[in-house]
């Protein structure tokens, strides 16, 4: 299907505006985006998880557009199953971090995220492995010193505890170009400094030959703001935090009544 030039590019938060506190997509949601992109309107997600998890969330090639996946550090292609930008971690430090972390604290677990968007474990647990079974992706487990670069980011996980203990022991050593921030608790990321969505939102604008004053962006959650103040119509699921949707140009229905979907379904009318 050509595009629909009078359609626009929606980029949407999907991690709470379509999965929300039920942690799955709604069938409502996933037929009117498949609408959407049929009519030849853009659809592209942003969110924290794996190309792989993505793909659970939308598969078949020609759903959605490219996306940013894992909190900016990767833009990938469901047209072509295809990386096309990574965020690459600065090798040495990288791995240095991993190895301290499981030397310092046996209970934790890593999940390394390559550039080419596969997994591997080199020690997993309870937590981890939870994790990957809400995402619906699989893994390989390595050795640390058998897993390749290049990187685009490192989570570790267990106990809301450890992982707080591990974040304040990491913070007080230097792994140049390497980030820390928590996305939920008992989880800790580790990326590239830039790999922000602010900037992945402009890269995935860029990609599509959209200005991002040309764009929609449909908010959920407090990270969003950055991505909110780029775009051209910034919307907010109605389950969003006050500071969100105070921001918002409109408010959708809440993620759990299919917000998003009754949102594009009005697009098309």
């Amino acid at each position: 299907m050509s595009q629909n030039k009078e359609l626009p590019l929606v980029v949407c938060s999907v991690d709470g505006a379509l999965l929300g506190q039920h942690g799955r997509l709604l069938a409502c949601d996933e037929l009117t985006i498949r609408l959407y992109c049929a009519m030849g309107g853009r659809f592209s997600a942003l969110t924290y998880r794996t190309p792989q998890g993505l793909e659970t969330l939308f598969p078949g090639k020609n759903r959605i557009g490219p996306s940013v996946c894992c909190g900016g550090s990767l833009v990938y292609s469901p047209a072509s199953g295809l990386v096309t930008y990574a965020a690459r971690l600065e090798e040495g430090a990288a791995r240095a971090a991993v190895r301290d972390a499981l030397d310092q604290f046996p209970e934790v677990s890593a999940q390394i995220i390559h550039a080419n968007g596969n997994v591997y474990v080199p020690r997993g647990n309870p937590y981890l492995h939870a994790h990957l079974r809400e995402e619906s992706i699989g893994c390989i487990m390595a050795e640390l010193e058998d897993i390749s670069a290049p990187w685009v980011q490192v989570r570790f996980h267990g106990s809301t505890a450890a992982v707080a203990q591990l974040e304040a022991y990491l913070s007080e050593r230097s792994y140049v170009g390497c980030a820390l921030h928590g996305i939920r608790p008992g989880c800790l990321v580790m990326s590239r400094e830039e790999a922000t969505p602010r900037a992945a939102f402009l890269r995935l604008c860029a990609l599509q030959e959209v200005p991002p004053e040309d764009a929609m962006f449909i908010a959920s959650g407090r990270e969003d703001l950055p991505v909110m103040e780029l775009a051209g119509k910034s919307l907010a699921v109605a389950d969003a935090p006050d500071e969100v949707r105070h921001r918002a140009a409109k408010i959708l229905w809440p993620s759990r009544d299919g917000g998003v979907g009754e949102y594009l379904y009005s697009l098309l009318k």
